[in-house]
């Protein structure tokens, strides 16, 4: 009798127990392979932005007539912020120039057609010199095939990890979360106080100073950088294609003439426009970034209101020469562009971090 009711009992916890998880991760879906929204997982922590928006658009019906792309600081940008346009922000964390193509060709295939516009968001640190190694390569390549293969969202449902996940949110949905997604595809920052942005400014600028981990110090033009531009731009001939160069705080801006690459930054720039013929540049100094302290939560990402100002300027009205907060820069005015910008950025200087900054 007693081992009757083991058996009975084993046999109903192996098949309660994966039908509760399955039920806790269909619930939660911290990986967005069901379209499931409620209270409970409006906060969407990142696990990988690249699976999880990938699995977005595969497994949602997928119809926009306009894509945004870029790395982290263009995925604070709200694809909801376009006026009359429905928008996907496909933007991920460090996506390099490598990755634009087949995530834009990935989106493309889901969407049916060519999109009208593709807002495409340029950092000047992509420009530096790397290769997408064969692991990154492979990993791009399986991020698209794994969503796609047979009983992938079955496997998700009943793994572990996909548990730990959905019972990260569900407590991050009750206590908060400093960064996190809405179930809408909207990135959300927690304000901090001035003293919390001091401390996380200080050591972003410290990793920045950092020989071992500096962006700027080790920064070498990519010679293929605007190769990289042509191609995609050839690649995605029938769209509309918005350019904007995103931006960073005022001393990230001093630290690019410090660590002598303001030549890179103007060549950055007059790439872009050779291969496009005109970008929205707000990355220079002006009243939003100089006060970075209100503007933005680390050096280089903008609040996500600052999100919404850039959508103003490069669609909803935008601008045809200087504001106080973007520039358009084209074929035709950027000689003269040029020189302004060139003393604008020498001129950059905040006493904040100057202790960290070797000339």
């Amino acid at each position: 009798m007693d081992k009757k009711y083991w058996l009975i009992t084993t046999g109903l916890i192996a098949l309660i127990l994966p039908a509760i998880i399955m039920g806790f991760n269909y619930f939660m879906d911290p990986l967005w392979c069901f379209n499931i929204s409620h209270r409970y997982n409006q906060v969407q922590v990142e696990i990988n932005e690249r699976k999880q928006k990938t699995n977005y658009i595969t497994y949602r019906d997928f119809s926009y007539r306009g894509l945004l792309i870029g790395s982290s600081r263009s995925a604070f940008i709200s694809q909801h912020a376009f006026k009359g346009l429905s928008v996907y922000n496909y933007s991920v964390n460090g996506f390099r120039m490598d990755e634009f193509s087949p995530y834009t060709n990935y989106a493309k295939k889901r969407n049916g057609r060519d999109f009208e516009y593709i807002f495409l968001g340029l950092d000047f640190e992509n420009a530096t010199r790397y290769t997408l190694d064969d692991s990154m390569r492979t990993a791009t390549t399986q991020n698209f095939t794994e969503t796609n293969s047979l009983f992938y969202r079955v496997k998700t449902l009943l793994s572990i990890d996909t548990a730990r996940y959905s019972w990260q949110n569900l407590k991050n949905y009750r206590h908060g979360y400093w960064r996190y997604y809405d179930r809408n595809n909207v990135e959300h920052i927690r304000k901090h106080t001035r003293e919390e942005q001091i401390g996380i400014f200080t050591q972003h600028m410290t990793d920045y100073a950092d020989p071992k981990k500096s962006r700027y110090i080790n920064f070498v033009y990519n010679e293929n950088y605007k190769q990289y531009l042509e191609q995609y731009k050839k690649e995605n001939h029938r769209s509309r294609i918005v350019v904007f160069l995103t931006p960073a705080a005022l001393p990230v801006l001093e630290m690019i003439v410090v660590y002598g690459l303001l030549d890179d930054y103007l060549r950055w720039i007059s790439d872009a426009v050779d291969v496009f013929g005109e970008v929205y540049l707000f990355m220079y100094p002006n009243r939003i970034n100089n006060d970075y302290l209100v503007n933005y939560f680390d050096p280089s990402h903008a609040n996500p209101q600052i999100g919404d100002m850039i959508v103003d300027a490069i669609y909803n009205r935008p601008i045809t020469g200087d504001s106080d907060f973007g520039m358009l820069i084209t074929a035709s005015n950027f000689r003269q562009k040029r020189p302004v910008l060139e003393q604008l950025m020498k001129n950059a200087h905040d006493p904040r971090f100057q202790y960290l900054m070797k000339k």
